[in-house]
């Protein structure tokens, strides 16, 4: 009640046109806002959107309407939101405008008042032509009419090549509605159909909308007789395809004489796409049919076809003739790949890509993957050769190899070396960096920040998608929110305000969104981390919970909160693509097992308590197991018991850093370097330890 207090007297205040008189320097306004932003939402039932209110809001924040209505969206009170986006479309600014545009056709979508759908989409792309929403709004609208005319010369007015932000619909799938609403313009205006229907199931990968247009012919009768014999191979084998049934696919394609489908290729080389999601099912005939379509040669620098014959090799054993295709095409990231796969030397496999003059980035996928076995092998020799083979202005990969080889030093495994050139290259990284955290440790020097104060750009001047998902975090639509910044902080150039995105969700609280969206800013942008980045970049929500769990199960505080920030980033009801669920990813079978142990007589995975409880039992289970080897007990912990035995047994007699590097797994492998770095920063937030010489997974 205390928290709604100050909204309650400032909706009074708004009925009768004025707005509460700021309180401590932050307006009413501004709290409910906030309040709402925290998900206090219940308070919104009361609102009346009228325009004291709205005008408020506007002058508060630009933004502010938009989340305000986002809210009452998410409330169940569209009638309430229409209110508010239609004053926003009136009286607004670009770009609230145009997203206001954008939620009235997407309510009047919902209640199939398409004309209204279909003139608020029109509005809102004058405003944001380059929304791609709207153009997916005005053309849906346009062809749920059946205005084809009007939607033919709609979708010729796509700025597909300029659409820079995004929400629910990317750029990719309204290119690809548009080839539908095309190909189904011309059937019903008596257009170029064939070409249409070529276009639309050539142009884009194999997918949802070639099964739909196929049905939309299919239940016209004899519309599919009116196409060339070729053709209706060509649209029902991309049906079939998009449908799973890629040996019926593969069946009708071979049937189009191979010069054609060459052509075909060349003009689309997204049907190569098509072609390789079947590629499983390729026979011996098939496989034919495919050399006969690629002898004719695809466009140059276009590699698909060759990637495609280099799949179909490896597939069916020839793993010889499909490196050498790679090779021959300049494709040398699945060259690698196939290396690893092939258990390829790691020794020859460099100087092969050396001599190519391949980029530093495939030669550090060649050498993460392959120096494993080395090290398992106890090549340290060979290891120290290939040190010395890399060129110097690969920085990166020398540091790796540099505190590789140093380590093998200090063990005795090489002769005695000078320690300050050798780690110089990870020494010169950022402070977030697992080999920078190692090279200080082997070094004897603290590691240390720089500790100058970032100024983020201004919310006005993000990229206008950042801005977007601050008005979604603010409507309290956190995972909507969550998806689009994250989607914007890919591009370096959006990094700063990314990181600005990231600051305003850790001060509301959304300390998991904070920590994604703010790692990614940092790694994509190429930003220099600071000492003020480390308690949004290594958050401590439940922290009692967390740390409470830590000493009753004898587990290192500091470590279990890395453990929990790599396996879920906070976020209690993350889920993975197996089922790990929660905080600290307990799998169900898992679950049960623990329960048992416990003797607990139910379990919710999706409570923080319980799970952080349940995680900390399990590693300490596994210290019990795998005994005096930390490093090996989480490698275990991700990847099973079984494992983590072998790996004891293999190389648990190596010290911690370099069992890292002797891991299998390069999931794991990342997983255990990052977990390295989070223990030492989550251990100089508890105790001011230096997080390389105290680090608590090196111990």
């Amino acid at each position: 009640m205390a928290i709604l207090l100050p909204v309650l007297l400032f909706l009074l205040a708004s009925c009768a046109g004025e707005v509460a008189p700021a309180s401590g320097g932050i307006s009413e306004l501004r709290r409910m806002m906030d309040t709402i932003a925290a998900g206090g939402d219940a308070h919104l039932d009361s609102i009346n959107p009228d325009e004291p209110l709205v005008d408020g809001l506007r002058r508060e924040e630009p933004g502010y309407p938009y989340s305000l209505g986002r809210a009452l969206e998410r409330r169940g009170l569209p009638e309430a939101a229409r209110r508010v986006y239609l004053q926003e479309l009136d009286r607004g600014v670009v770009p609230w405008n145009g997203y206001s545009a954008d939620r009235l056709a997407a309510i009047a979508a919902q209640r199939q008042q398409w004309l209204a759908a279909e003139g608020y989409a029109s509005r809102g792309v004058e405003m944001l032509p380059t929304y791609a929403d709207l153009w997916f709004r005005l053309g849906d609208a346009l062809y749920r009419q059946e205005q084809y005319s009007i939607l033919q010369d709609a979708t010729q007015r796509f700025p597909l090549d300029e659409v820079d932000h995004f929400a629910r619909y990317s750029p990719q799938s309204v290119q690809a509605e548009r080839y539908l609403w095309q190909a189904v313009a011309a059937w019903e205006l008596g257009g170029d159909v064939e070409q249409a229907f070529i276009r639309a199931f050539t142009a884009v990968p194999a997918g949802e909308i070639h099964t739909r247009l196929y049905l939309y012919l299919f239940y016209r009768s004899g519309a599919l007789a009116q196409f060339s014999p070729w053709i209706r191979d060509l649209l029902e084998a991309v049906y079939r395809i998009a449908n799973g049934e890629h040996s019926e696919g593969l069946r009708l394609l071979r049937r189009i004489d191979p010069e054609r489908m060459a052509e075909l290729v060349g003009e689309n080389p997204s049907l190569v796409a098509t072609m390789r999601g079947a590629h499983r099912a390729v026979d011996g005939p098939a496989e034919q049919w495919i050399r006969a379509v690629a002898s004719y040669g695809p466009p140059a620098g276009d590699p698909g076809m060759t990637r495609l014959l280099a799949e179909i090799a490896e597939q069916r054993g020839r793993r010889a003739e499909a490196m050498e295709l790679l090779a021959a095409a300049g494709e040398f990231t699945p060259w690698v790949q196939a290396a690893i796969r092939d258990s390829r030397d790691l020794t020859e496999s460099v100087d092969f890509l050396l001599a190519r003059n391949v980029s530093e980035a495939d030669l550090i996928l060649a050498v993460d993957r392959l120096l494993p076995v080395m090290i398992r092998d106890r090549r340290w020799q060979e290891i120290e050769e290939l040190y010395q083979r890399i060129p110097l202005d690969f920085v990166p990969l020398r540091a790796h190899l540099g505190v590789v080889t140093a380590l093998a030093g200090q063990e005795g495994f090489l002769p005695a070396m000078d320690l300050e050139t050798r780690l110089a290259p990870a020494l010169e990284q950022d402070g977030l960096t697992y080999f920078r955290v190692v090279a200080h440790r082997l070094a004897g020097t603290a590691l240390e920040l720089p500790g100058e104060a970032r100024v983020d750009p201004p919310r006005d001047q993000w990229p206008p998608a950042l801005q977007h998902a601050a008005a979604l975090l603010q409507a309290g639509l956190v995972e909507e929110s969550r998806s689009m910044a994250m989607a914007a902080a890919v591009d370096p150039e959006a990094a700063e305000g990314a990181l600005g995105f990231a600051r305003v969700a850790h001060q509301l609280g959304y300390q998991s969104v904070a920590l994604d969206v703010g790692r990614r800013a940092i790694n994509r942008g190429a930003l220099t981390p600071t000492a003020e980045d480390i308690p949004l970049l290594y958050p401590r929500p439940f922290a009692v919970e967390i740390e409470s769990a830590a000493t009753d199960y004898r587990v290192a505080p500091a470590v279990l909160y890395g453990l929990i920030r790599e396996e879920s980033h906070f976020n209690p009801r993350a889920r993975s693509h197996v089922g790990a669920t929660g905080l600290s990813q307990i799998m169900p079978a898992t679950a049960e097992d623990l329960q048992r142990r416990l003797r607990w007589p139910a379990v919710d995975l999706e409570s923080v308590s319980e799970n952080t409880r349940m995680g900390a039992f399990y590693l300490d289970y596994l210290a019990g197991q795998l005994p005096d080897s930390l490093v090996i007990q989480l490698g275990a912990y991700n990847a099973g018991l079984g494992r983590g035995r072998n790996w004891m047994a293999s190389f648990g007699d190596l010290p911690p850093a370099l069992q890292i590097e002797a891991l299998p797994f390069i999931e794991t492998r990342w997983y255990l370097r990052r977990i390295v770095v989070s223990s030492g920063w989550y251990q100089y937030q508890l105790d001011g330890s230096d997080p390389a010489e105290a680090n608590p997974t090196l111990r």
